[in-house]
C-alpha cells in the first residue's frame, strides 16, 4: 500500500511538472487572434492594443485577423476549425455566439464548440440619426414611424442576428412601429449611409461612431442600457427618451479557443489577459471608446453564455425571426 501511494505521488508530481512545462513553453510560435469585428472599429482597436501587450509577455507576435461579416459566422467557423493548441484564438461577442445557433442550422451552442478564456468588455449600443435630418429625438422617431409605417429604415453593423437587430425588432414590437431593417457587413458603410440620408436610424457603438460624431454628421439620441454611459452622459437611456424601459441593447466580448485546448494553456492565457486588461493604458482605452471593462474566467463566461442563449432563443421565437 505504501509503495502504491509513493508511485501515485510520483505520478502526480510528474504530471504537475509536465503541465507547468507546457504552460511555461507557451507560446512557441506566433499567435493569431481571429475577430469578427471590422478593422478600425472599437473592439478592433482594443484587440490590437491588447495584442501588443501580450506579444511583450509571450515573446511572440500576436496577430489580429479580422473576419468581419455574416454576423460572425466566418470568424466562429474559422476558430472552430483551428487546432486546439492555443496558437489560434478568437475574440467574439455573445451576440453572434448565442443568436446564431437559433438561426443557422450549422451553428452550435458556443459552450459545445469553443472554450471560454477571458472576458474583456461590454459594449453599449447607441441609436444614431443624421445630424441634418428631421428626426431629432426618440419620441419623434416613434411618432413618425407610427404615422408612416414602413417609410423609415434602420441599420445594424453586422447583419441579421446581431444584438442590435434583435433589440430593434423587440423595440418595434413594444412600440407598435414598422421600421425596415437594412443589414450591413460593418459599421463604416452604415454610418456613411446614415449621414447621407439614405438610412434614417442606425445602432452602433461609441467607438465605431466616434469619428462621424466629431465631424458633426451623426448624433446619438438614446443608449440601449439601463443607465447613462460615462462616455456620453448627455445621451438619455431608452426609457428616459420615451422608449421601452425593459429593453437593453448591448453585447459583451471575450476571448475564446477551439474546444480541447489543454487546461494549463487556457489558464495561462486567461491569467495573462487579466494582467494586460488591468493595465491603466488598456482599461483607459476601453473606457475612452465607450465600453465597460469586464473580468471573468471560463466558468463565468459559460454561465453568461447559457443565460444569453436561453433569453435570445425565447426572443427569436416570440418575434418569429428567421434568416431569409
Amino acid at each position: 500500500m505504501i509503495r502504491l501511494l509513493k508511485l501515485a505521488l510520483c505520478a502526480l508530481c510528474l504530471w504537475s511538472s509536465t503541465a507547468k512545462a507546457i504552460a511555461d513553453a507557451y507560446p512557441s510560435n506566433p499567435v493569431r487572434i481571429i475577430t469578427l469585428f471590422s478593422v478600425g472599429s472599437g473592439p478592433d482597436i482594443v484587440a490590437r492594443a491588447v495584442a501588443e501587450q501580450l506579444s511583450k509577455i509571450w515573446g511572440q507576435a500576436v496577430i489580429i485577423d479580422s473576419r468581419s461579416g455574416a454576423n460572425g459566422v466566418l470568424a466562429i467557423n474559422a476558430l472552430r476549425a483551428a487546432a486546439p493548441d492555443g496558437l489560434t484564438l478568437g475574440l467574439l461577442d455573445n451576440s453572434a455566439l448565442t443568436i446564431n445557433p437559433h438561426l443557422y442550422s450549422s451553428s452550435q451552442l458556443p459552450t459545445d464548440a469553443l472554450t471560454g478564456l477571458s472576458l474583456w468588455l461590454d459594449t453599449p449600443f447607441y441609436l444614431f440619426v443624421s445630424a441634418t435630418g428631421n428626426l431629432n429625438s426618440l419620441k419623434e422617431v416613434i411618432a413618425y414611424a407610427k404615422r408612416n409605417p414602413g417609410k423609415i429604415s434602420y441599420g445594424t453593423p453586422t447583419g441579421i442576428g446581431h444584438a442590435t437587430h434583435l433589440g430593434m425588432e423587440a423595440f418595434k414590437s413594444l412600440t407598435g412601429t414598422d421600421i425596415v431593417l437594412v443589414p450591413y457587413k460593418s459599421s463604416q458603410p452604415m454610418m456613411s449611409d446614415l449621414s447621407g440620408g439614405i438610412l434614417q436610424l442606425a445602432w452602433a457603438s461609441e467607438g465605431s461612431a466616434k469619428s462621424m460624431i466629431q465631424l458633426g454628421k451623426i448624433k446619438p439620441i438614446a443608449v440601449g442600457t439601463k443607465t447613462r454611459q460615462a462616455a456620453r452622459p448627455e445621451v438619455p437611456t431608452l426609457a428616459e427618451a420615451g422608449g421601452p424601459a425593459e429593453l437593453q441593447i448591448s453585447s459583451w466580448i471575450g476571448l475564446f479557443a477551439p474546444k480541447g485546448l489543454p487546461k494549463e494553456i487556457a489558464e495561462k492565457i486567461s491569467s495573462d489577459c487579466s494582467q494586460v486588461l488591468a493595465m491603466p493604458e488598456i482599461s483607459n482605452r476601453i473606457v475612452a471608446l465607450g465600453n465597460q471593462p469586464l473580468a471573468g474566467n471560463a466558468e463565468k463566461m459559460t454561465e453568461m453564455l447559457r443565460a444569453d442563449y436561453a433569453r435570445n432563443g425565447k426572443l427569436i421565437t416570440s418575434l418569429k425571426i428567421k434568416v431569409e
